[in-house]
Order: C-alpha cells, then sequence, then structure tokens
C-alpha cells in the first residue's frame, strides 16, 4: 500500500519535472501539492510559478489536494502551513520538495518505517539522506541508524509528530539554558553553532520551518532515522535556489545507493554519535568553526608576544584615553589583549562616519572627525601591510599641537 506523498514546488519546472516523474513511477494513492506564490520583487516568479504547476499532470488514479498561495509567503509559512493542511487528512506521509530526488528504494524505505515506528514517540522522522560516504570509520550494521537529526531532503514523517513542533519555539530561552541540551550539544563548538542557530529562528531571523521542527524532536529527546545508504540526490544547489546555493556542498547531487530489503533493524533505539559527529563536523561544519578558533588563537598568541616585547606601561596607557583605529581582525585581537592587561579602551577609530549606535566586540565605532581630544589620548593603529605609517602621517598633521601619542601596534 502506497503512502500519501506531499510534493513542494516553487518556481523551478524543470528539476520539479524530474522529482515528479519519480512521484509518477511511485504513484502514490494520495498527493498533495504545496506551492509557494511568486516573489513580488523577481520579475520572471509569475512566470516560473506558472510553469512549474504545469508540471503536476497526474495521470494515475490518484487524489489529488492542491494548496496554492497566491502570493509569497516564504519558506517558513509556506512549507509550515501546507504540511498543516495534509496532516489534517492523513496520519503520515512521504514529503518531497522539487529539487530532491529519490530513488526507487527511497519510498519502500520509508513505507516500511512509517508503519514500524507509527506509535513510537521516540521518533520523530525518516531521512532519505547519508552524508557519511567520506566517513572512513562508517560501518552501518543495520539499514539505518538513529540521529539528533533529520535531513529534509526527502523524508517522512507522522502527524502525531508534526503537530509537537511550535514554530515560535516558546521553550527554547528555557531549554537552550538545561542539562538536557548541554548533554545532547556537548562539543562547545556544536553548542555554539545549534545555540546561534536556534536563537536566530527564536528571534525570526532565520526563514526555516525545519529548525523548529528540530528543535521539537531534541527538547523531547527524540531522534531522527538515517538510512545506511544515501537515498536521495538533492539537484537544487545553484543559483535559482532558495537557500542552497552553494556548488560545492558536500549534500549537492550526492549519487543514490540501492538499499537491501528486508530492512534490517537496529536492537535497541539509541543514538549513534559517531555518526552524529561527523555530521556536525562536516555538514554544519564545526570542524571549520574549531579552525577558525585555532588560528584566532595562534594570532592572539603572536600579537601577545609581539605586545610584551616592550614595556607596554611606559606608554602610560592607564593615565590616558586609548583608541584603535581600525576593527578588523587585527583591531579586535588587540583590543582583547590590552583588556586582559586591564587597559580600557574608549572606542574603535575609523576615518568615515559609521552607522549610530554600532559596536564591535562591545566597544563604539568613532569617526576621527568626532574625536574628543580635550584630555591626553593615545591612538593604537592597527592596520596592516605598510598602510599604518599613511595613517599615522595623515593623523599627525590633522591633530597637531594636542596631547596625543599615535603608535603602530607593531611598535609596541
Amino acid at each position: 500500500m502506497t503512502k500519501p506523498v506531499a510534493f513542494i514546488i516553487f518556481n523551478r519546472p524543470d528539476k520539479a519535472a524530474i522529482v515528479f516523474e519519480k512521484i509518477r513511477k511511485y504513484s502514490p494513492k494520495q498527493l498533495f501539492v504545496i506551492a509557494d506564490g511568486p516573489r513580488p520583487d523577481k520579475e520572471r516568479d509569475v512566470q516560473l510559478c506558472e510553469e512549474t504547476r504545469a508540471v503536476i499532470q497526474v495521470d494515475w488514479d490518484c487524489d489529488v489536494k492542491y494548496f496554492y498561495a497566491e502570493e509569497n509567503l516564504g519558506c517558513r509559512r509556506r512549507i509550515s502551513s501546507g504540511l498543516d493542511e495534509v496532516f489534517k487528512q492523513v496520519e503520515d506521509a512521504i514529503i518531497l520538495e522539487d529539487d530532491c530526488v529519490p530513488s526507487e528504494d527511497f519510498f519502500e524505505f520509508c513505507e516500511e518505517l512509517l508503519d514500524r515506528y507509527k506509535h513510537n514517540d521516540k521518533i520523530t522522522g525518516i531521512s532519505g539522506n547519508n552524508f557519511q560516504q567520506k566517513n572512513e570509520y562508517y560501518k552501518p550494521e543495520f539499514s539505518y541508524y538513529f540521529s539528533l537529526f533529520f535531513h529534509s531532503s526527502g523524508w517522512a514523517t507522522w502527524r502525531r509528530a508534526w503537530k509537537l513542533r511550535d514554530m515560535r519555539m516558546l521553550d527554547w530561552p528555557s531549554y537552550r539554558q538545561s542539562d538536557d541540551f548541554e548533554k545532547i550539544c556537548y562539543d562547545p563548538f556544536f553548542r555554539k553553532y545549534w545555540t546561534n542557530i536556534f536563537d536566530q529562528t527564536y528571534e525570526g531571523k532565520i526563514d526555516s520551518w525545519a529548525y523548529p521542527f528540530l528543535f521539537s524532536s531534541w527538547s523531547r529527546n527524540a531522534f531522527g532515522i538515517i538510512p545506511s545508504v544515501n537515498l536521495i540526490s538533492n539537484i537544487g544547489f545553484d543559483e535559482s535556489a532558495t537557500h542552497t546555493t552553494m556548488y560545492d556542498n558536500l549534500e549537492a547531487s550526492l549519487p543514490t545507493y540501492p538499499i537491501n530489503f528486508p530492512l534490517e533493524h537496529p536492537d535497541v533505539i539509541e543514538r549513534n554519535r559517531m555518526y552524529d559527529f561527523f555530521t556536525c563536523e562536516m555538514i554544519y561544519k564545526i570542524n571549520a568553526l574549531k579552525q577558525q578558533a585555532i588560528t584566532d588563537q595562534n594570532k592572539l598568541k603572536t600579537v601577545n608576544k609581539l605586545i610584551l616585547k616592550n614595556d607596554y606601561e611606559n606608554y602610560n596607557f592607564f593615565q590616558r584615553n586609548v583608541y584603535i583605529f581600525g576593527y578588523g581582525e587585527y583591531g579586535i585581537l588587540l583590543k582583547k589583549i590590552l583588556e586582559i592587561k586591564e587597559i580600557k579602551i574608549s572606542s574603535f577609530l575609523t576615518s568615515y562616519n559609521p552607522s549610530p549606535n554600532i559596536l564591535v566586540e562591545g566597544t563604539p565605532i568613532k569617526s576621527i572627525d568626532d574625536l574628543d581630544l580635550s584630555t591626553p589620548s593615545t591612538i593604537l593603529i592597527s592596520i596592516e601591510g605598510g598602510h599604518d605609517v599613511s595613517i599615522i602621517n595623515e593623523l599627525k598633521n590633522k591633530f597637531k599641537g594636542y596631547d596625543l601619542e599615535i603608535i603602530s601596534w607593531k611598535d609596541l
């Protein structure tokens, strides 16, 4: 017995046609088509949305429902409201977006697991993606594993799981401080990444339906299912995409593989931490954050050594207003080191008029034209590449007659 399919489309008729052919071959008895409306600032959207909707030509015995928005609602509202309508009518569904090409085995995989875990609240979603191909330690024992994550490039879920999500994420502020969140995100970089994602989603800065759904799963200590091989190829990583625009993304156009039936089921429901760690490192770029932190730490040590080579107390920083010209990488590093030495920075300086109330690392930015030199002051130049000399000369000419020291950070 086939499962209901929800097909989410927008403005990419060529890609939608490829996925629809896969749906036609599966021939579900129930099909829900969810489409957002054209964006008002994109002239071609009207035509492209019409062409994409025209792709849906059902020529098999099927009950089809169309949930078409006339105005653009955005990903968060359109997909969320569309799936709300789907789960008013069915208990479970397979969900495909217009750039997610499923393998033939994907549908059977979802069918079996939708039935097997129908009443199990520990499972909230079934993914078609597996991103472990480059993990040298990946040796699956069963047909799937349990994960913190569900990947929404082709997936399936139940009404019982969908109705638990809260698009406003009202429980996030308290969960953010909880032991449960710390246990899930035991790695500090992992925790920093997801805290930022959930903070921005909670504040409405990220237009996503998927993060609130993922949060609802985490807050209930539930898991997603990941197949032992990749069953979905995402062909949407190009300039026409709403979100996935990176050609070199590790998730882009991955090949699909056959999966053996009957499925071999894990003996217990528990998260595979090792595979999740790889997903965090590579897919969510936690490894890049770690490498950047190492780089920043090394730079901090280098700058610190340079500043320590002389007796900085000779500059009487504690009796003067101290400013830093430039608020780039070295300006921020210089501020951190001086504050460790309990030297207060009054503000960053720039040669143009910055936007009001802008802070960098908690410190305001001020134009040199607004500088108050009524008290003894020091300007530290944090500019690299030899430009510091010309800036020092410019500032000396501009502020002749004032009790002002102008020093390159390299001379400290």
